[in-house]
């Protein structure tokens, strides 16, 4: 590639980023429909034209948003449930570390308020099963690999148990003491799943 177009493609990546910490920081302080364009624009520090020059609405850079937060969920329930001795307590240890995310402000706000609403229910699904549901049926995989499940569940399991998660997540974030029973109720999901075999 050309220098000029390394420079053209290096500066277009780091006014993405920009736009992306920003969208962050305002979609999840303030939700979608109290953050302006130009709210964002002038945190990202350039104009309104150059935020749609990478993004044609603000709805296309929640999207965007909403991606990475997904991501970034997947990255650090994978972090902290990766030391577990087998994939069923990776299911257990991966539960408790998405309750912990989602207990933060922002990440709630983007993933579990404004995603289905803004998105849609056909691209918050299909976001939804490249990252979330993703990680669920992977561990799924290990375990059967593992010898510990005898067969696959469908995605209709992992749908289900992500969509317990963030009833459970809510549960929690309206009364805190309601995190153990939240806890047993995910336990008896998948200790359900895997007595099946």
């Amino acid at each position: 590639m050309p220098p000029e177009k390394t420079t053209q493609k290096a500066r277009s990546d780091s006014a993405r980023a920009s736009l992306l910490k920003a969208g962050r920081a305002l979609f999840g302080r303030d939700g979608f429909i109290s953050t302006a364009v130009n709210d964002i624009s002038a945190a990202a520090g350039m104009s309104k034209s150059g935020l749609l020059h990478h993004f044609p609405s603000k709805a296309a850079l929640f999207e965007a948003v909403f991606e990475e937060e997904e991501m970034r969920l997947v990255a650090r329930v994978a972090a902290e449930a990766g030391g577990a001795p087998n994939a069923r307590e990776r299911m257990r240890q991966g539960a408790r570390a998405l309750l912990d995310a989602l207990n933060d402000a922002m990440s709630r706000q983007i993933v579990l308020i404004d995603g289905p609403a803004v998105l849609g229910w056909a691209v918050w699904r299909r976001i939804e099963g490249d990252h979330g549901i993703a990680l669920i049926e992977a561990t799924l995989r290990e375990a059967q690999a593992e010898g510990s499940l005898a067969r696959l569940p469908g995605s209709a399991f992992s749908r289900m148990f992500l969509s317990a998660l963030h009833e459970g997540a809510f549960s929690i974030i309206e009364d805190e003491t309601q995190r153990p029973a939240v806890e047993i109720m995910l336990d008896q999901m998948i200790e359900g799943l895997f007595d099946r075999g």
